[in-house]
């Protein structure tokens, strides 16, 4: 049974530090690749079958980790086709699912992933004079954090609390002209 969301407690007490997991700690599922043999050859096709699978179920670190194998193996020349032909970089089935939305995405979110861990991780060692965040709301359970993106006229805000409400509520909220 889960646990309900106590707000009587802190932050700390609620949820775990957020860090980015170490590529070893990924559970990989019931991934069919195993992204840790590095000497047995892979087909191609099963890894963008099973990379189609955890990227629409949204599984992000699994789809990532196996994108990243495919590009060691194919490196190493152990990416096969269907038939057992070996595949290089050259090869159209390998050029057309580098050039796939999905990979392309894939390499998006993993940017974007490593974006927020860094700015999760920092948020205990605020430093408004080097451009970071700025604390706005700083209670024992609720945190709210945002700083100016540049010269653009829009900012970015992160929380690390439970919001309650519909989005464009949450939206309104940080739309202060």
């Amino acid at each position: 049974m889960d646990t309900p969301f106590d707000r009587t407690t802190t932050i700390e007490e609620n949820f775990p530090k957020i860090v980015r997991p170490q590529e070893s700690e990924i559970c990989m599922l019931d991934c069919k690749i195993d992204v840790n043999d590095t000497e047995m050859p892979i087909e191609l096709e099963e890894c963008i079958s099973e990379h189609k699978r955890f990227y629409y179920t949204d599984h992000h670190h699994v789809y990532n980790r196996i994108l990243k194998h495919v590009l060691a193996m194919l490196d190493k020349g152990l990416l096969t086709d269907s038939s057992g032909n070996t595949l290089s970089k050259d090869s159209a089935s390998v050029k057309e699912y580098l050039a796939s939305d999905m990979v392309k995405y894939t390499q998006l979110d993993e940017e974007l992933f490593g974006y927020l861990y860094d700015q999760l991780c920092g948020l205990d060692t605020i430093d408004v004079s080097e451009g970071g965040w700025t604390k706005y709301h700083d209670e024992p359970d609720k945190r709210t954090f945002y700083k100016q993106e540049g010269e653009a006229v829009f900012g970015s805000v992160i929380t690390d609390c439970i919001i309650d409400t519909d989005l464009n509520r949450v939206l309104a909220c940080y739309d202060n002209p």
